[in-house]
């Protein structure tokens, strides 16, 4: 809204009948993202336009929007009447707060049989679920978003068969494994593990199934932080040859970001198909201690002039003389024309 200052919507609790809940939601953060402080300033825009303000935030990062709002990290307490008094929700869009028509109608209805608000940005005002044209109206909105995460969730399914019918890999590898390319910047030839991730991935198991009342996931995650191993996505960016990199601006204000967490733990535990030998000759961690910063997201499979070992179109060669560190595979060299 022209003439206000979105700064001063955000206060705490005063039981005015507008203290409303902002609710953001995304299911892939990356670095380069802007959605998380897009989503504010619409969260607050709304907010603003009907008059309330924002007394604390349910960010839901990296959870999809097939997951019950009732059961989300952040969200799920508040519906659940655990986090303390609110009047309502305020959200950038009816599909933040969901991508399955149930779910959402299941908030609305909520909302709306406890005398609560419902405002999401680009609608006048707060909904009416009385209103026959409002309820229509946001029936359809999360339709479309139910709709849209359908698709999603068909091209993904395809892109997966497609992938595997003709052997190759798809995505980013696993945490414990690694692409290997006989030629720089060439397609992946094979798939092996990574000698130092997998056996991070077997110890963990170890530990758990050794002792599963003592051991959890969690208490391993806490353990892989303390000891300074880098989470999954860390770890895949540095293996790319990402420089190391503080959390964004965006990161800095709205928190996303995070350290080795749970599953990182959890898929030591269910790994079951990541045996072999641990490390080779001479191998050597392309891990480095894990910093406070944000979660770096996957790095760019373009080569670069010089590539880590791990890097994709770089497989490390072993030496044969112990402590020293492997040497990368030079490319081939060119064969001049003629």
């Amino acid at each position: 809204m022209r003439g206000t200052d979105l700064n001063t919507v955000e206060r705490p609790y005063g039981g005015c009948g507008k203290c409303l809940l902002g609710v953001r939601r995304l299911s892939r953060v990356k670095l380069a993202t802007s959605s998380p402080e897009r989503q504010r300033e619409n969260v607050l825009t709304a907010a603003a336009s009907v008059g309330a303000h924002i007394i604390g935030w349910a960010d839901d990062w990296e959870v999809s929007g097939a997951t019950d709002p009732v059961t989300r990290p952040s969200l799920g307490p508040w519906l659940r009447d655990e986090k303390g008094p609110y009047d309502g929700l305020v959200a950038a869009a009816v599909d933040r707060l969901g991508r399955n028509v149930v779910d959402c109608l299941n908030t609305g209805y909520k909302m709306r049989d406890e005398k609560k608000m419902l405002v999401t940005y680009g609608h006048d005002g707060a909904w009416d679920l009385d209103d026959p044209a409002d309820e229509n109206r946001f029936t359809m909105e999360a339709w479309g978003a139910q709709m849209e995460l359908r698709a999603i969730q068909r091209r993904n399914r395809d892109a997966t068969v497609k992938t595997r019918a003709a052997g190759r890999p798809k995505s980013k590898p696993s945490y414990g494994f690694q692409y290997v390319r006989k030629l720089m910047g060439g397609k992946i030839d094979h798939v092996e593990l990574h000698p130092h991730a997998s056996e991070v991935l077997r110890e963990v198991a170890r530990r758990i199934l050794a002792d599963p009342e003592n051991v959890t996931c969690s208490s391993e995650a806490a353990r892989l932080n303390r000891a300074g191993e880098l989470s999954p996505a860390d770890h895949l960016a540095v293996m790319y040859g990402k420089p190391d990199a503080q959390p964004s601006a965006a990161e800095s204000r709205t928190g996303v970001g995070r350290r080795a967490s749970p599953t990182h733990a959890g898929a030591g535990a269910t790994g079951s198909r990541q045996g072999g030998s641990a490390r080779g000759a001479g191998g050597r961690s392309s891990h480095r201690p894990a910093t406070t910063g944000g979660r770096r997201p996957h790095g760019s499979r373009r080569p670069t002039a010089s590539l880590p070992i791990g890097t994709p179109g770089c497989r490390a060669v072993a030496s044969a003389e112990p402590g020293v560190p492997p040497r990368p595979l030079a490319p081939p060299p060119r064969v001049a024309a003629g």
